[in-house]
């Protein structure tokens, strides 16, 4: 069982029935169910993020042993990395840093253009882009084809990864319909059954707090985790991803652990 509970969390004067709401609404049936006993091997997609960090913290409440990538190309910000490797650091758990370089490449449009010229580019509504970072199309296929081949080298039978319903805006392949037809596809590759867990992805910024807020271990690891556009430290908190960040605690009713005050003028510990 996971301990603590909703009611310890801390607020920014949301009401409790809110707090509620949000999770009902934001959380699938299949989610509220806790396993009876940790079982299988998986392997998580770690970027340093929140939602990564989420989806760590619910496979270590799921699974018996657990090991996580993450993937440092040229586009990357350093901070995040280093928030990935303190964050599995934390978690006591192996991982491994897959150096890209420059093997994806991305293209320009996202640091300057106004959400249309954005669309155009990329057929997606890009309305809040972070202007400091390149867009890299189809980054995941090539993410999960590297975590397959580590899955068939360590045994694991379970993938996860922590893409969100928000995440659809730049890129397609987090949609559920992309994570059936690669399960499919992986398990077909390796000749065995892989499943994989993206126990966010039908959920907003709010929702995925609110349900990462029931892990304890997972709010403390949230001090450590790496948002800011502008690779800031701390993080500047005007930025488009910062700003979704500090709106994500509010509307869940949790108090962001990266947070020196009510202001966002985040530390990191």
């Amino acid at each position: 069982m996971v301990a603590g509970s909703l009611e310890n969390t801390h607020t920014f004067g949301v009401s409790s029935a809110r707090r509620q709401s949000v999770e009902w609404q934001e959380v699938p049936a299949e989610e509220r169910k806790r396993p009876k006993a940790r079982s299988g091997r998986a392997l998580v997609m770690l970027s340093g993020g929140e939602n990564s960090t989420i989806a760590l913290f619910w496979a270590l409440h799921r699974f018996a042993r657990i090991a996580a990538l993450t993937f440092n190309h040229a586009h990357d910000h350093p901070l995040q990395l280093e928030s990935a490797c303190k964050i599995a650091d934390m978690a006591k758990i192996p991982l491994e840093i897959i150096p890209m370089g420059t093997l994806l490449q991305g293209f320009e449009p996202v640091l300057t253009a106004k959400a249309g010229e954005a669309k155009k580019n990329t057929g997606h509504n890009l309305a809040t882009p972070c202007q400091e970072k390149m867009f890299i199309p189809g980054r995941h296929l090539l993410y999960f084809a590297l975590a397959a081949n580590r899955a068939g080298i360590m045994k694991h039978t379970h993938l996860v990864v922590g893409a969100s319903r928000e995440n659809i805006a730049g890129y397609p392949e987090c949609q559920m319909a992309f994570i059936r037809q690669m399960t499919k596809t992986i398990s077909a590759g390796l000749g065995r059954k892989i499943k994989i867990h993206a126990p966010l992805i039908h959920m907003d910024k709010a929702g995925a707090i609110l349900f990462g807020s029931r892990f304890p271990e997972c709010m403390t690891a949230m001090q450590y985790t790496h948002t800011c556009c502008k690779d800031h430290h701390p993080p500047c908190g005007t930025c488009p991803a910062c700003l979704s960040r500090r709106r994500g605690f509010v509307m869940a009713g949790v108090e962001d652990p990266l947070c020196a005050t009510e202001h966002f003028l985040p530390k990191i510990i």
